[in-house]
């Protein structure tokens, strides 16, 4: 079975980033939540997490990952 929704983009000029889902014009949802949970009726924007470091599936509570902000340089802000 071919997971509709992915963790990161494979566009070709956008390789790599780690992406997220509004579903329903309402809540953040990561891929996971997404492939396991929807049935296809709901409106569902893909989006890039480029740069918050505090972005979590509203359904799972997972962390979604920035593509411009690591653990490292976060922990040493917080220093």
């Amino acid at each position: 079975m071919t997971k509709k929704y992915t963790k990161y983009s494979n566009k070709p000029n956008f390789v790599g980033y780690p992406l997220w889902y509004l579903v329903n014009n309402e809540n953040c949802w990561c891929a996971d939540c997404c492939n396991d949970e929807l049935t296809g009726d709901e409106n569902v924007i893909t989006s890039v997490n480029y740069e918050d470091p505090e972005l979590y599936c509203w359904n799972c509570s997972s962390k979604i990952e920035a593509a411009y902000i690591d653990d490292k340089e976060k922990i040493d802000e917080e220093v």
